[in-house]
This record gives C-alpha cells, sequence and structure tokens, in this order.
C-alpha cells in the first residue's frame, strides 16, 4: 500500500503539517504496512512524526523538508506530581491541541523527562496524553516546553525513513534532551533503517536511538546541530552506522551512551563538532570502528571514558580509521578508566601530533598503527 501526502490536490492526502503525514501513517499502519510518500514543499510539525510498525517514510530528497515549529519553554506555577497529566503555568503561552509538549526539572531530567501530546487546553492549565514519569517540583524548576522528536519510532518495529530533510528550527525552540528525544528518535523501537536523510539546527541531537536493536543508519547527514550529532544508547543491540556525515554539532559528532554492544561505526565522516569526534563508555563493549574520518574536532578525535572496571567499554576495535587535528593538536586518542582489550590496528594519525594518552588503568591494549597520515 502507497500513500501520498502533498502541498496539492492530486496527492492522496493534501495539508502542509504533521497531521497530514501522521493520518497517512496511521491508514496504512492500521491495514498491515505500507508507504508513505511526501511530496516537495516545507511541511510544519506540530509534534512528532510517529511510525506504526512495518511503515516506510519516504519523502524527495532535499525538496522535501519537515520543518520543527517555534517553541517556547516556562516554568511551572503549579507541582506536577508523579503520574499526573496536566501543566500548570501562568500565564500559559499559545498551545494548540496536538501539539508535543515535554515536562520535566533540574532534578528530574534525562529518561525521566515526559514528553506528550497536548489534548486539552483549559485556561492557564493544558492535559497531555501521558502520565508523569516523576514528581516535577516548582521548587526544582520545573517546566514545560513545546520540545519533542521530529520523526519518531516508539514501540514499533521494522520501519524505513528515508530521503527526507529536517529542519529543527533551533533559534526558536529551547533545547531537548536526547535521552527522550532527537530529530530522528527511536524508544523500543526495532529494526529501523534510516538512509539519506539530512538533519540540520535541531536544539538537541539530530540522532538518538535508545532500548532499540538492529538500526541501520547510512548514507546521512548531520550538521550544524545545537547537541551532538549520533547517540546510540540505552542497550541498544548490534546498530549499523556507516557512510553518514556528522560536522558543525555542538556536541560529540558520535556520542556512544551506555551499554551499546555489537555495533560497527563504518566510512563515517565526524568533523568540526564542538565536543569531539566520537566518545564511548559505560558497558559499551565489542564494538568496531572502520575507517572512519576523525578530524579538527574541538576535543579528542576518540575519547574513552573514564569507568571503573565493570562498566569500562571493553574489546573495541579501532581499524584504518584518520584522526587527525583534534583536541587543539593534543593527543587524539584519550583513553580513561579501567578498559581492558582495545585494539587500534592500521590507524593513521599527523605525525606532528600526539596520537594517544593512556590512562594507568589500560590493560591489555594493542596499538598497530600505520605510519604517516592520508587525508
Amino acid at each position: 500500500m502507497r500513500i501520498t501526502v502533498g502541498h496539492t490536490p492530486d496527492a492522496d492526502i493534501c495539508g502542509t503539517t504533521d497531521a497530514a503525514i501522521q493520518a497517512a501513517l496511521d491508514y496504512v499502519g492500521a491495514r498491515g504496512g505500507g508507504e508513505v510518500a511526501i511530496g516537495p514543499g516545507t511541511y510544519t510539525l506540530w509534534d512528532a512524526v510517529r511510525l506504526p510498525s512495518h511503515t516506510r517514510l519516504v519523502g524527495a530528497g532535499a525538496e522535501t523538508v519537515l520543518r520543527k515549529a517555534d517553541g517556547w519553554q516556562a516554568p511551572l506555577y503549579e507541582d506536577g506530581d508523579f503520574y499526573d497529566d496536566w501543566i500548570c503555568c501562568d500565564p500559559l503561552p499559545p498551545l494548540r491541541l496536538g501539539q508535543g509538549l515535554t515536562v520535566e526539572s533540574h532534578a528530574f531530567g534525562g529518561f525521566f523527562a515526559t514528553v506528550g501530546t497536548v489534548v486539552e487546553v483549559d485556561g492557564n492549565r493544558a492535559r497531555i496524553n501521558r502520565r508523569f514519569s516523576a514528581d516535577f517540583m516548582v521548587a526544582q524548576g520545573a517546566f514545560a516546553a513545546t520540545v519533542y522528536p521530529l520523526v519518531s519510532v516508539e514501540e514499533s518495529g521494522d520501519v524505513e525513513i528515508r530521503d527526507l530533510t529536517l529542519d529543527g528550527n533551533g533559534a526558536n525552540n529551547p533545547r531537548m534532551n536526547g535521552c527522550r528525544g532527537a530529530a530522528v528518535y527511536g524508544l523500543f523501537g526495532h529494526g529501523a533503517h534510516v538512509a539519506g536523510v539530512t538533519v540540520r539546527h535541531f536544539h538537541g541531537d539530530a540522532l538518538s536511538f535508545q532500548h532499540s536493536h538492529e538500526w541501520v543508519v547510512e548514507d546521512c547527514l548531520f550538521e550544524d546541530n545545537l547537541g551532538g550529532g549520533m547517540h546510540p544508547g540505552s542497550g541498544s543491540k548490534r546498530p549499523i552506522i556507516r557512510r553518514c556525515i556528522s560536522r558543525r554539532n555542538a556536541g560529540w559528532g558520535l556520542f556512544v551512551c551506555w551499554r551499546v554492544k555489537g555495533a560497527r561505526y563504518e566510512d563515517n565522516l565526524l568533523e568540526h563538532n564542538g565536543a569531539g569526534g566520537i566518545s564511548i563508555g559505560h558497558k559499551d563493549t565489542d564494538n568496531l570502528f572502520l575507517r572512519n574520518r576523525v578530524r579538527d574536532n574541538a576535543g579528542a578525535g576518540i575519547c574513552v571514558r573514564d569507568e571503573i572496571f565493570p562498566m569500562a567499554p571493553h574489546r573495541g576495535l579501532y581499524r584504518e580509521n584518520i584522526v587527525t587535528g583534534n583536541n587543539g593538536g593534543g593527543p587524539q586518542v584519550v583513553l580513561a578508566g579501567a578498559v581492558h582489550d582495545l585494539r587500534f590496528i592500521g590507524n593513521v594519525f599527523d605525525p606532528a601530533e600526539t596520537p594517544f594518552a593512556v590512562g594507568p588503568g589500560v590493560v591489555n591494549l594493542v596499538i598497530e598503527e600505520a605510519a604517516g597520515a592520508d587525508q
């Protein structure tokens, strides 16, 4: 089954917002799956576009732009108690039914943040379709913000996202944390294929998938985002990220978060990112980094974060990567913590730069490097 969405009446569904795209996805999803093809033009997203299982979301490349609506952030006037679903702000900024909304606080952010959709507005109060996952207290800086993923794979699987341009409109939006959202986001969403997607100007991470297995991300461009570029994490197993470009993002080009295992990162370009090139840490074991170019990032090209033995990212293989110009000319690869059994084989460094800084807790490190630097 194939449904078209577009600006013109010849489309199966004519519309210019997330509502039209979501209606098409829900229609094919209810019938066992199919493809939603979005025609050229700019579509305003007031909430995330969510893919049901066995669906494909396909655009026309640079000609199909999904752009986040302007957002706001406002402090709560009344505590948002655990398992409540009403927020109260005084005043409540402009809000519409069907708009995405996140609630969190300085004490409870990350995965505790609650992301939902507005289903009722009453004066200075609004109700979302999800119960709060923590006590969001006024005294702890609780706030509401109209931030949400742009394209989301949550509790679904066997989906494809292809040939789209996502504009996060970051200058007119507050930040979204990468655990609960990104421009392209997965949460308990398995078997996703993301290809030919460009993400720019999202006030958060361009790509984040958490508790999500078997993702394939290829031939994508993540640039000029106000968070990081790519953020696999939270026990995601066997992802493949290849031939992607992550550049000029404020955070890490690639941040491997917690418990990512059996991943392949190959033939990617990570450059000019504000935090550094690649960061890997908490229980991220048995990962392969092959033929990546990691250059001119503000921090380390490759950083193994400081973890004690049970939590360190063991048994990583780094082969034939080019790592140059990072960390202000300081160490290109920084290995910290009690990490065991890392192998660096045939990687290329600039001979004028320090290739490694190795902490005292590193054990069974194998380095067999290529000579010279061919950029």
